[in-house]
């Protein structure tokens, strides 16, 4: 671990804040250029060097239609950015004696159980924070279109206790916001005090991060607005990210916060992981400690690995506590949107081999990207306002980042961003010609469609989907929004198909990852012969089981 300490040698050892401030500069044009392949309409650069700002930039506009553009203190949502700050507040707690890191989580909530009672009794807050608890992550359920919330915070706890294993604990990386939903929920219990406030007294006031919290301030006229990016590169403006104070999703990705504040959350975090790994581990030798003052507590453990990122790879791609670790020359961005539109290429190939700390962070809206580079006492920060078909705020970090390395087969990133558009616009398509390929033709419904129609719940009554006869068509909406409103077409027997374009979707600020049995609703008849259920495999983690929904006993009248 101590290793990445070490400083590069040959030519890469010579690089000096002059040589990359000169490459960083030059890059403004081929950044630009990014965003207009992307069609991401900002973009917000830091690069932060032995504890000093080296270079800051801003391309294009926060606010498009008044033409304004962001600056130091424009606030956006850091979405899971927001997981290092809720891991090293955990640290900061446990050091308080409050908890243990390695504590289950009956420990300190002990009328919550999941599905398998003994679970709450084997997880750790640990297993929690590095995402090796083995939980479904079923996202799908509380996220709805323009960044609407579909779960109060109590009806959320009550979805969460419902969560399964889909595989052993500490077996495999499944990334799950969930969890850090629970751990935020048990720093809550401990202390007796609100996330927010914790985040307040121990992270952001000691920081001076005075622009920073978990909620919107609708005076602050010094916001990003937040697009969505049609396939033709036009913008529609959606409504920024809603998880924040008070919501379910406060802790995953909940933190607004600038540039400058979180050049200071970062400049300190990255202080105390090098002085944590310079003091001596006995009692002679080795550099002798080091007594600035510190926020944080065991960094160690917070960046250590913790679970292995799949696929396999020759180096390593791993996570800590709220931090991604990589090992270049090597893939990054394996926990970001891009990964699963095309395999990600190497970063640094021909340059010495370093370990880097990252996070990427998305919402509809906004995308983000942090990188610690420790060897080189280095921080790149990036913050984007739009849900564009790629993750813009990915490339450009990685970018930054080559700058830095100077390695001798760098990556053409125009040509990567404009493959990757081009590839995520197409993927509805594709999914949309699979749906069709599977479909079994000549079949009709069984019922008269008015049959189906109703209101169906979940067994834990946590959500519902509302089914409505239009005419000759049927309809759905989600925990019965007309906001979540959604045309089903028969696709075959009783199965109906609610796929859209692309483009609806982004004009909804919805996500385009999903697969061909996402948008798939099946009727079951009871043996009565009357529609009695409906089935959804809203969970890429359990396609093979839909979840059911039970139709209540009243009927929704023909519209």
């Amino acid at each position: 671990m101590g290793s990445f300490l070490s400083q590069p040698s040959g030519r890469h050892a010579q690089k000096t804040d002059r040589d990359i401030l000169a490459k960083l500069r030059r890059s403004r044009r081929v950044i630009d250029r990014i965003l207009s392949i992307t069609g991401a309409p900002s973009v917000s650069v830091r690069v932060i060097r032995g504890g000093k700002t080296l270079y800051t930039a801003h391309h294009g506009f926060r606010d498009v239609e008044r033409r304004l553009a962001p600056d130091n203190d424009t606030l956006h949502n850091i979405n899971s950015m927001s997981k290092a700050f809720i891991s090293a507040l955990a640290a900061i707690i446990a050091d308080t004696g409050a908890l243990n890191l390695t504590d289950p989580v009956a420990t300190h909530l002990p009328d919550f159980s999941f599905k398998d009672k003994g679970l709450a009794h084997q997880l750790t807050i640990l297993d929690l924070l590095s995402h090796r608890s083995g939980l479904n992550n079923p996202d799908a359920i509380w996220l709805g279109s323009r960044n609407s919330l579909l779960l109060t915070k109590e009806d959320a706890w009550r979805m969460l206790a419902t969560l399964e294993q889909v595989a052993p604990t500490r077996s495999s990386f499944i990334y799950n916001n969930w969890a850090y939903m629970l751990v935020g929920g048990i720093l809550e219990e401990v202390t007796g005090r609100r996330l927010a406030d914790l985040l307040h007294s121990y992270i952001f006031e000691p920081l001076g991060m005075t622009r920073t919290g978990t909620a919107w301030d609708p005076a602050d006229c010094n916001t990003a607005k937040s697009y969505s990016v049609l396939s033709n590169l036009s913008l529609v403006e959606i409504p920024p990210p809603q998880l924040g104070a008070g919501t379910a999703m406060e802790a995953p990705g909940g933190i607004k916060s600038t540039i400058s504040d979180l050049s200071r959350f970062y400049t300190a975090f990255l202080s105390a992981v090098m002085d944590d790994f310079r003091q001596p581990t006995g009692g002679g030798g080795g550099e002798p400690p080091l007594t600035r003052p510190s926020i944080f507590r065991s960094c160690g453990e917070l960046i250590t690995h913790h679970s292995t990122i799949p696929p396999a790879s020759l180096r390593e791609q791993g996570y800590g506590l709220g931090w991604a670790r990589a090992q270049l020359p090597g893939p990054m961005g394996r926990i970001g949107l891009n990964p699963a539109i095309g395999d990600p290429p190497d970063v640094g190939k021909g340059a010495p081999s370093t370990l880097v700390l990252y996070h990427n962070g998305s919402m509809p809206g906004s995308t983000t990207c942090v990188c610690l580079v420790p060897s080189e006492d280095v921080v790149i920060l990036v913050l984007q306002n739009s849900i564009t078909a790629v993750d813009t705020a990915d490339i450009v970090c990685q970018l930054v980042l080559e700058l830095l390395l100077n390695p001798t087969q760098p990556i053409d990133f125009e040509s990567q961003a404009r493959a990757l558009t081009r590839e995520a616009v197409a993927r509805q398509g594709r999914v949309g010609a699979e749906l069709l390929a599977r479909r079994e033709l000549g079949t009709t419904p069984s019922k008269p469609l008015r049959a189906y129609a109703g209101v169906y719940r979940n067994y834990v009554h946590t959500f519902s989907i509302e089914i409505r006869a239009r005419g000759d068509r049927l309809c759905m909406r989600l925990q019965g929004l007309a906001s979540e409103e959604f045309w089903l077409s028969h696709y075959e027997h009783d199965t109906f198909c609610w796929w859209m374009p692309h483009d609806e979707i982004m004009r909804r600020g919805r996500y385009t990852e999903y697969g061909p049995e996402h948008y798939l609703i099946s009727f079951s008849l009871t043996a009565g012969g009357k529609v009695g259920a409906l089935h959804w495999a809203w969970d890429p983690a359990r396609l093979d089981r839909p979840e059911v929904f039970t139709k209540e006993t009243f009927v929704l009248q023909k519209e």
